[in-house]
């Protein structure tokens, strides 16, 4: 008996951090899934047209938001996934919530006391749009200060006199860093674009990264953020899950069904390192008990422990906290509990009741009550957002 040939998807992706790990999600589908094989096409126009004719793909998952690519698809009359938000488009997407990173972001920074935030965004991709979008609104809500650079927009005349990408790009970094070094004293910054080194161009304000401006960057791509000197903050994207998300449309779209015009997930945290591991606080009796809170919390620590910490009376240090940070101490502990709880539910697969005791909760009741107050959901509803369907 014959073999039934597999269908090919043809798959777009760029070979960075971003494409690379939505492909993982797509090769985790393809193991489920035998009978689809998927095959990568060249991310540019030229490229994909040889492609499409060489691979005569049933379907293609890929960076679609270039309208050269969508006429090429539109010409031969193929179903396709789109897993980009450089720029609208009408084909069936699957990516993440943009605006729920700038909000993630803006929410980070605030809960550490910052009241003047900044986004460096640029109008050439939506993307970044979205993202400024978020974040300014929940600087709005907070009634705090908020700056936005489109740094496309503010450096445009001299990228172009300067023609070569490389110089372009020095010339970007350069401008970023003088823009950084002028923000008021404990800003709290997110960097939303790409063109760009966030490493270089923290290093080159002289500003002091976190204690005078405190820095997010997007993706928690480690190969960027671990060793920038200092260590980037970054919301990190459940890019796998984007892939393996955009295999299950394609292959219903093979199938003849429908699927949803627009699939947005949720960003999965933001990955704290040294470029944020700073409170924005004038009362440095409060600063250390913030501090002692956000290393300790996960350890089921009490009010009494902080106090003793820091060694001022107690209701001193309580209506100081509550002055400084609008919150008890309390309220500091349980959120930054909750926030351990969150990352754990969505990056691993430990059991609830693991999940409550290295988070400080100690009691998987205690979780489930702590979910049910804070996002009107249980635990275990919350982390499947983030496996596969």
């Amino acid at each position: 008996m014959q073999r039934r040939a597999n269908k090919v998807i043809g798959v777009l992706l760029d070979r960075e951090g971003f494409g690379r790990r939505v492909y993982q999600g797509i090769q985790r589908f393809r193991r489920e899934h035998a009978e689809l094989d998927f095959r990568p096409l060249q991310l540019d126009p030229h490229g994909l047209k040889v492609g499409l004719e060489m691979l005569k793909p049933a379907g293609v998952i890929g960076q679609l938001a270039v309208p050269a690519y969508r006429t090429l698809l539109t010409q031969a009359a193929l179903p396709a996934v789109n897993v980009s938000m450089a720029r609208p488009t009408t084909l069936p997407t699957v990516a993440v919530d943009q605006v729920a990173i700038g909000r993630l972001a803006a929410g980070h920074l605030l809960d550490r006391g910052f009241r003047h935030l900044a986004c460096v965004h640029t109008h050439w991709t939506w993307f970044s749009q979205l993202r400024r979008a978020g974040f300014e609104a929940m600087a709005r809500e907070a009634d705090v200060s908020c700056t936005s650079l489109d740094y496309h927009n503010e450096f445009a005349a001299e990228m172009q006199k300067l023609g070569d990408s490389r110089n372009q790009r020095l010339a970007t970094e350069a401008n970023l860093s003088v823009w950084l070094s002028k923000l008021p004293a404990r800003s709290g910054v997110l960097l939303s674009g790409e063109f760009y080194d966030a490493d270089v161009v923290t290093r080159g304000s002289g500003r002091r990264v976190p204690e005078d401006v405190a820095v997010v960057v997007v993706g928690d791509d480690p190969d960027s953020c671990d060793y920038a000197q200092p260590s980037l903050s970054s919301v990190d994207l459940p890019l796998e899950r984007v892939g393996h998300e955009a295999a299950v449309a394609i292959s219903r779209l093979l199938e003849g069904r429908s699927v949803a015009e627009r699939c947005l997930l949720e960003p999965t945290g933001v990955t704290t390192r040294l470029s944020t591991d700073a409170m924005a606080l004038d009362d440095d009796d409060v600063a250390q008990a913030a501090r002692y809170i956000g290393a300790q919390a996960h350890r089921g620590i009490r009010v009494s422990d902080v106090v003793a910490e820091v060694a001022v009376p107690r209701r001193t240090l309580e209506v100081r906290f509550r002055a400084a940070m609008g919150r008890s101490m309390l309220d500091e502990i349980r959120l930054r509990q909750f926030e351990r709880a969150r990352m754990l539910l969505a990056e691993t697969d430990l059991p609830m009741e693991l999940v409550a005791k290295r988070c400080g909760m100690k009691r998987q009741q205690r979780l489930c009550q702590v979910f049910r107050e804070r996002l009107n959901t249980t635990p275990r509803t919350y982390r499947m957002r983030f496996r596969p369907t």
